[in-house]
């Protein structure tokens, strides 16, 4: 016996054959739909296999886009991370320049009055008002 399996061509004209030589018109019928129901089912697993083949090429091209901007929010991450080092430096560096300001001025401001009460000693000296 041989067990190959029939082609789609093979099968509908082996059933023909058999709807044919049916002389029971009941069984005639149901031949007739069973080809009918068989042809449509054949039908919907092709539209099927189909459907598959451009459903996973469609998920390939999302899974591509999904992993470039899973990408590129590594790279925001990273550059916002170096950005707020960068920041941060830079504020340290703001912040003791701004306390050494602070600290030339407060010795500014002392020599300008150690040296203004020496002109005044010197002016009430010579008797020079203002």
């Amino acid at each position: 016996m041989d067990t190959r399996r029939l082609s789609d061509h093979d099968q509908t004209i082996e059933i023909e054959k058999l709807i044919a030589e049916e002389s029971d018109p009941r069984v005639r019928v149901q031949l007739m739909l069973m080809h009918k129901l068989t042809g449509s089912v054949a039908t919907i697993g092709a539209t099927v296999a189909e459907l598959d083949t451009k459903f996973a090429a469609h998920s390939r091209g999302e899974e591509a886009v999904l992993n470039q901007i899973k990408g590129g929010w590594k790279v925001a991450a990273w550059i916002f991370g170096i950005a707020q080092v960068a920041i941060g430096y830079a504020y340290i560096d703001l912040h003791d320049s701004l306390d050494k300001l602070a600290e030339q001025q407060q010795v500014d401001v002392v020599a300008h009055e150690r040296l203004d009460g020496r002109i005044k000693v010197i002016e009430s000296q010579k008797g020079i008002r203002k």
